[in-house]
């Protein structure tokens, strides 16, 4: 079984998706399980370094797998998203609290309006990647509910349609490192300042009609020098008791969101036996071999020596995963087979503190020993599988 991938480890887009088969494939040097999902070298037949005539070598099919989507919030990760591209739809929240960071004394420059900035994030970009002259229309809309970073999970802000519209900007998709920038009204800043109750930060959400486009900006994970900054330029005044009077100086404060996070809608309509994996709409794949069955005829005293898993994406390179990304992924074991019939109520038993990457032909591999262990411990005691 694979718990594909870890938030707090992933390194991928949440629209950035693959879809697996039901089938994988371990490889073993005393046990493999798996099965071969093309007609191209996969298996057996894949697998470097195989052993000498010293070792024996088993291979399986999968007879269970599902999608799983548990409780999470992206607002742990490095990035936000916005945009709708392929099958998915991306929108990110913000609220800053600018309260907290300022005097009582403070007095905003009337000149220089508060400011949004958004940074690109460079890791990731912009996709489609190398096409020049590209927009995302955004709607941005006044939050009007409650919500946490925590409590961003999906299906949250559902009612965001109807959110009051403050303003309708043009994001430029040109690749390179770009910031955005956002004016802030004096009437919604005030209502920000003195903790309105009715104003929990602003929606980004693509526009009606504005697809084909996904844009990766930072968050602020990242910190307040790349991540999203609410920009206050004023005055404060300051007592001295030595002159017995008030002095005036300037303050700048750039200050980070207090909450932020993305959600990601897929919108795929899946073949059979087809799974996605995806950060953004919380989906991972579990898969279960019976390797009880499978090791039932081995000669006793023999032990595992080393496994691994190898996961074959789909044949059809669109449906594999979007342009100029390579995901990174981490797998564990779950801690029990209710999952089996009951995807949704899959738990976590152990994760992999490595982690392995995707290429670009749709094969990703584990090898760490944690595999190996998994498969010698499901070996001795089929009851731990």
């Amino acid at each position: 079984m694979t718990y594909l991938p870890n938030p707090k480890a992933i390194r991928i887009s949440p629209a950035l998706i693959c879809r697996f088969s039901q089938t994988a494939a371990f490889l073993c040097l005393l046990l493999a399980l798996g099965c071969a999902q093309r007609d191209s070298a996969v298996g057996i037949q894949g697998a470097g370094n195989l052993p000498d005539q010293n070792f024996v070598t088993i291979e399986g099919t999968a007879t269970a797998s599902g999608n799983w989507s548990p409780t999470v919030s992206n607002g742990i990760g490095r990035s936000l998203q916005i945009g709708d591209f392929g099958d998915f739809y991306s929108f990110f929240a913000l609220r800053f609290l600018p309260g907290a960071s300022l005097p009582d004394s403070f007095l905003l420059d009337s000149s220089t309006v508060p400011k949004i900035v958004l940074r690109r994030n460079v890791e990731r970009s912009v996709l489609p990647e190398g096409v020049g002259g590209l927009t995302l229309q955004v709607e941005v809309r006044e939050i009007t509910e409650r919500w946490t970073e925590d409590s961003l999970l999906a299906g949250s802000l559902s009612n965001r349609g109807n959110f009051p519209l403050d303003t309708t900007i043009t994001m430029l998709a040109d690749s390179g490192d770009t910031n955005y920038v956002y004016p802030i009204s004096w009437e919604l800043f005030e209502r920000w300042r003195t903790g309105d109750s009715l104003s929990y930060g602003l929606l980004f959400m693509p526009a009606p009609g504005s697809n084909g486009v996904l844009i990766n900006l930072s968050s602020a994970e990242t910190g307040a020098e790349f991540g999203p900054v609410l920009q206050m330029r004023g005055r404060k005044w300051t007592h001295s008791d030595s002159a017995d009077a008030w002095l005036e100086d300037t303050l700048h404060v750039d200050q980070s969101p207090a909450h932020d996070a993305y959600l990601a809608i897929d919108t795929s309509d899946y073949e059979p036996g087809l799974y996605s994996v995806c950060q953004g709409a919380a989906k991972r794949l579990l898969i279960f071999f019976p390797v009880d069955s499978l090791a039932a005829d081995l000669s006793r005293g023999l032990v595992v020596n080393r496994a691994e898993l190898t996961v074959y994406a789909a044949d059809n390179p669109l449906n594999l995963l979007y342009e100029a990304e390579k995901p990174r992924y981490k797998c564990g074991t779950m801690s029990d087979t209710i999952w089996i019939s009951q995807p949704d109520t899959a738990t976590m038993e152990s994760a992999s503190t490595e982690s392995a990457d995707l290429d670009s032909t749709g094969v990703l591999k584990f090898t760490e020993s944690y595999i190996s262990s998994a498969v010698a411990r499901w070996v001795s005691n089929p009851t731990t599988n």
